[in-house]
């Protein structure tokens, strides 16, 4: 189904000539509402991967190719970075790949001045500045790689913290990771109270595994128990369906 958004963009923002033409591309699939997945990193499917654009400042970057390889668009060194909410596509600025991209906070001193209601999730309100204060690239990117979430003070001596909660000492979104929780406790309580209860043999052991998922459509889980019947151990799968 078309995911259709409101395009935005800020009065910095500009792309070189090369790129005119993948950037408007880009603009039409959206203004369409089509998927521009493939103008995304190839590494976006990869949970293991940590994005520090975006779990630092909830911004993604997007490759301006116009011919499409194995499922991804022509990779570009000029990427186009934008604020992506359900609603809206706020485009801030291009950068060249690098360290400048990834970690430096202009990309954030250009949404707090125009568009500010899009972070205001993440202001650290009624503080008047930290100590030390970080503002290099350089510092930025040592916490990062880290895995230290940090705030950070603009130049007006506003403060932000890291987008969504920042990241876990494991590197993951903090966010990713208490859902996840959530979810762990909603199947055990479901097997707990649910299936456990049904079964009508002693339980000696069971495991649980996702067997299928697909983000933000269906979850398939996996009960793997051990059985004590007739003083034999039998095994058996029970799968159910955690519809979003």
């Amino acid at each position: 189904m078309p995911k259709f958004r409101k395009i935005s963009i800020s009065k910095s923002f500009s792309i070189s000539e090369n790129n005119k033409a993948g950037f408007q591309l880009l603009v039409n699939k959206l203004e369409q509402g089509k998927d521009v997945n493939s103008h995304l990193s190839k590494l976006t499917g990869n949970a293991e991967h940590i994005d520090y654009l975006l779990d630092g400042y909830g911004i993604k970057h997007f490759h301006l190719g116009i011919f499409e390889k194995d499922n991804f668009m022509e990779r570009t060194g000029e990427l186009a970075l934008a604020f992506v909410t359900q609603d809206e596509i706020f485009f801030i600025t291009s950068k060249e790949h690098g360290d400048e991209t990834w970690y430096g906070k202009d990309v954030l001193e250009i949404i707090h001045q125009e568009r500010p209601d899009l972070i205001e999730h993440a202001k650290v309100k009624g503080v008047c500045g930290i100590e030390p204060k970080i503002t290099s690239v350089e510092d930025i990117k040592l916490f990062r790689k880290n895995n230290i979430s940090i705030a950070l003070e603009l130049d007006d001596g506003t403060v932000y913290f890291q987008n969504d909660l920042g990241t876990s000492l494991a590197g993951y979104s903090s966010t990713h990771v208490h859902e996840e929780q959530n979810l762990c406790i909603i199947i055990m309580d479901y097997i707990n109270q649910k299936l456990i209860p049904s079964i009508p043999y002693i339980i000696h052991d069971f495991t649980v595994q996702i067997d299928e998922f697909i983000p933000n459509k269906k979850i398939i889980i996996c009960l793997s128990i051990i059985y004590v019947i007739d003083n034999n151990l039998v095994s058996d799968n029970i799968y159910f369906d955690f519809n979003k």
